[in-house]
């Protein structure tokens, strides 16, 4: 496969209490679909069932360049994003979650209200135009605040606002993201969180060190790499041991947002460049400012690190997910792993005990 995405500097990590948190906008209705849906912000996070105007983490930021950003909706600039997508989802082939990857994508700029979609619409008002033998069907519609889901060419889809397209790699990775929730309850049979763990500051502290032990896991082979999912393993066994009623609801947003966050890495970046990325997670997370941001995230992030690891571990774990998969638990299985170390058998300063303690509790 070819190297569809390269690099460029290092992603800062932007976080904000406004920017976690899921708004949810209700749209007018002078345009063919239902935007009218509400939803609660818990239930949904960004739910594929409804066509509702979301605001969605966005953690990553790729700096601004000639090469990875455009500035106006132009027919060139869609059909160089609709190319790109194209391509990734053709290089997959279905091998990923074993049906295709493709969606329809639609933007919409907020100032013109002229919107272009990389596939026909139903009602065939919008017409189509080519930039480098890409088609492109452009027509109109109301500005959206973030994006959307609704139903386009028989299929559920994503709308963006351009505003969000500027800079074209995270902008990629957020239309992987968003495409593939559409797919997932068809996937799994079921879609969505109900909550996102607990915030409280003991459990911060083991979710950090849960992060940082599978960071380690993966830039290491052999002995030291399963030592380190053991203790991996074994900083997430103690911290649902204590916060029992937060153990489905960590599995929720994993298999929700972590699977739709491994498939964006995936298809985005070669495994190198996410080699690469995973290094910046551990200082990214020390950077979010309270407990309940960090277990939000960890939802999306985790489930990269554990998919990738079961990966290279060469389980076949991504058939099987339903509404009570884990994906620790399978890795722990497919290593033989059957009973977990405490807590004071682990060199945990070799994850960042001490730095994660003064993190966590900055007045001790």
């Amino acid at each position: 496969m070819k190297k569809i995405v390269s690099v460029k500097g290092v992603f800062i990590f932007i976080v904000s209490g406004t920017l976690i948190l899921l708004m949810l906008a209700a749209c007018g209705d002078n345009i063919p679909y239902d935007y009218n849906n509400s939803s609660s912000i818990i239930n949904d996070v960004a739910q594929p069932d409804t066509d509702i105007d979301i605001a969605i983490p966005t953690p990553e930021h790729v700096p601004q360049t000639p090469e990875n950003s455009h500035t106006s909706l132009t027919v060139e600039a869609a059909a160089y994003l609709f190319g790109r997508l194209q391509d990734m989802w053709d290089a997959d082939g279905g091998e990923m979650w074993g049906v295709p990857l493709h969606v329809p994508v639609i933007f919409v700029c907020g100032d013109t209200h002229i919107a272009m979609a990389n596939r026909p619409d139903s009602q065939g008002e919008f017409i189509r135009q080519y930039a480098d033998d890409i088609a492109v069907y452009i027509g109109t519609r109301r500005p959206i605040e973030y994006f959307i889901y609704l139903t386009w060419d028989g299929q559920r889809g994503v709308m963006w606002s351009w505003d969000f397209m500027h800079d074209i790699d995270p902008g990629l990775k957020s239309i992987v993201h968003t495409g593939f929730h559409t797919l997932q309850r068809s996937l799994f049979g079921f879609y969505g969180a109900t909550g996102f763990g607990s915030g409280a500051a003991e459990s911060w502290a083991s979710i950090l060190l849960e992060l940082n032990a599978l960071v380690y896991a993966l830039n290491n082979t052999g002995d030291i790499r399963l030592e380190a999912v053991e203790h991996a393993l074994s900083i997430r066994y103690s911290r649902r041991q204590n916060f029992r009623d937060y153990a489905h609801l960590e599995n929720e947003i994993q298999l929700s947002e972590g699977t739709a966050h491994y498939t964006e890495m995936h298809i985005v970046f070669s495994r190198y460049e996410i080699d690469e990325l995973i290094q910046y997670w551990p200082g990214m997370f020390m950077e979010i400012d309270s407990g309940s941001d960090v277990a939000i995230f960890f939802g999306y992030y985790s489930g990269t690190l554990y998919g990738t690891l079961l990966d290279d571990f060469g389980v076949s774990w991504r058939p099987y997910i339903d509404r009570h998969t884990d994906l620790g638990l399978i890795l722990a299985d497919a290593l033989g792993i059957t009973t977990f170390m405490p807590l004071y058998e682990i060199d945990l300063e070799k994850y960042g005990y001490n730095e994660i303690t003064k993190r966590v509790h900055p007045h001790d």
